[in-house]
């Protein structure tokens, strides 16, 4: 009864742990900024760009900003600046359009990070915007901590409900 109880305890971390994991291992963790290629309806156009001149994007989560590249020539990097970040720390990129991202860390208008102290700048690299292509950019939050907590727990209660229905022996009257 001993190895039952404690094979069922292992079972209940188990799922506990796997639970409070809020991305699966294959994905990157959020809050996350992807760049996609779309066909918006009302975007914001730009001509110019790089690592002190970047396209400012509001950090509103789950807010899609579109914007069109009017450059001449093919742009092969995009450097995108989050104003005052919400969520702070680290935040993970990705994109169909560019195949490279990440954070640039340096000095306020280095060159080498934010142009703004505050924000954080992502350069886009390995991919190209053509002229006239739109694209959009949205900032997925972390999913929220009490939805992590109550998955937890809601695997401890179902843990507890299935130990008492099938390995706690009935008592006689």
């Amino acid at each position: 009864m001993k190895s039952c109880a404690l094979m069922l305890a292992a079972l209940v971390l188990g799922v506990c742990v796997t639970s409070v994991r809020a991305d699966d291992i294959s994905d990157p963790p959020d809050p996350m900024i992807k760049v996609q290629n779309v066909d918006p309806a009302v975007v914001t156009t730009f001509s110019e760009n790089s690592a002190t001149d970047p396209l400012f994007v509001p950090d509103d989560l789950n807010a899609v900003q579109a914007y069109e590249y009017t450059g001449t020539a093919p742009l092969t990097a995009l450097f995108i600046e989050i104003e005052q970040p919400i969520v702070p720390g680290l935040y993970t990129c990705g994109s169909d359009i560019f195949s490279l991202c990440g954070q640039l860390v340096g000095p306020p208008d280095s060159g080498y990070g934010p142009v703004i102290a505050g924000d954080i700048e992502y350069e886009f690299t390995d991919g190209a915007l053509s002229s006239n292509q739109q694209f959009t950019v949205t900032i997925a939050p972390e999913p929220a901590s009490i939805v992590l907590m109550l998955l937890g727990l809601g695997s401890v209660l179902a843990g507890t409900a299935l130990r008492r229905k099938f390995f706690v022996a009935p008592q006689a009257a």
